[in-house]
């Protein structure tokens, strides 16, 4: 055992005090800091009643995507124009626009004006008759009668400009919404054209699966075209991220406060948003009606400047 003198002992005695003072100022300088920072505090009862959900801080892996839009049409071979290949009077039209047709079924009756002779029409496709410019006892020669459309499967041709043609692969993967934001669809790239048009663009294909008909030829679609992926260090939910007086900011919790903490953002990529700064690995955070944590603070504001 080592017995200390009285000045040693006094020494260890102002070191012990030192350190006590130093942990506390520390811990001040931490308590001050969080108090700087806008904040307001929630009971759980009132997490559960305004519906607000957390989350920890992690690492990802986020998606790099181009943005292209484009135009739902036929594949090839899958809208068929048909003629009379004689000059012949329409005896018999059996079909009406907006019918449905099965491959070989007759859409109209004909007499060659020639050998007097009848023939048919016949649908060479299975799929609906979109156009219909037939009427009994008219003359025609070569004028398209009618139009069928297949339409199970469809092509989105997608507009690239030379940048993006640099960053695009075929079989890489997108996510397709039409422009009302009505449905979203998958799909590859299958198809990059080797031209470039007169005004520098150049057409990429994505094929649909289409049993709904919900991607109808002419719609205007957008493409999310995934083409490289990134490590990110720090990720949360995108709904997470708000504004607050002019600064970007993600509600960390610790305990029941809820600390608008400034952040930096990185790249976004879907629902994941990448945080470079103010965010570590671990943090609990707010992902769900962070919007409500915000007005409550406006509200405080507003009622502090009364």
């Amino acid at each position: 055992m080592i017995k200390l003198t009285s000045k040693a002992s006094l020494i260890v005695g102002l070191l012990v005090t030192i350190s006590a003072l130093s942990t506390n100022s520390l811990a001040a300088a931490d308590d001050s800091h969080a108090e700087a920072l806008a904040h307001t505090e929630l009971s759980q009862a009132a997490m559960t009643r305004m519906q607000i959900s957390t989350a920890k801080a992690t690492a990802g892996q986020l998606a790099l995507t181009r943005q292209l839009y484009g135009v739902v049409v036929p594949r090839q071979g899958d809208l068929v124009a048909l003629s009379s290949p004689y000059r012949a009077r329409i005896i018999k039209v059996t079909v009406q626009q907006g019918q449905h047709v099965d491959a070989g079924q007759q859409l109209a009756l004909l007499e060659n004006l020639v050998s007097g002779s009848r023939f048919q029409l016949l649908a060479p496709i299975a799929g609906e008759v979109v156009s219909r410019q037939a009427n009994v006892g008219e003359i025609v020669e070569q004028a398209v009668l009618f139009e069928v459309l297949n339409s199970q499967r469809v092509w989105v041709e997608l507009s690239a400009f030379p940048a993006d043609v640099e960053a695009l692969e075929v079989g890489q993967t997108a996510t397709l919404n039409d422009l009302h934001q009505h449905r979203q669809a998958n799909g590859t790239v299958s198809y990059i054209s080797p031209q470039m048009s007169a005004g520098h663009i150049a057409k990429a294909r994505i094929e649909l699966a289409n049993e709904s008909g919900h991607w109808r030829p002419g719609m205007h679609v957008s493409a999310n075209v995934r083409v490289a992926q990134r490590d990110a260090e720090v990720v949360v939910k995108r709904a997470a991220i708000q504004t607050l007086e002019q600064q970007t900011v993600v509600f960390v919790r610790q305990d029941q406060r809820f600390i608008a903490q400034p952040v930096t953002l990185g790249i976004q990529s879907g629902d994941w948003v990448e945080v470079t700064d103010g965010l570590a690995v671990g943090s609990e955070y707010v992902d769900g009606n962070s919007y409500l944590l915000k007005a409550d603070l406006l509200k405080q504001g507003a009622s502090h400047s009364h």
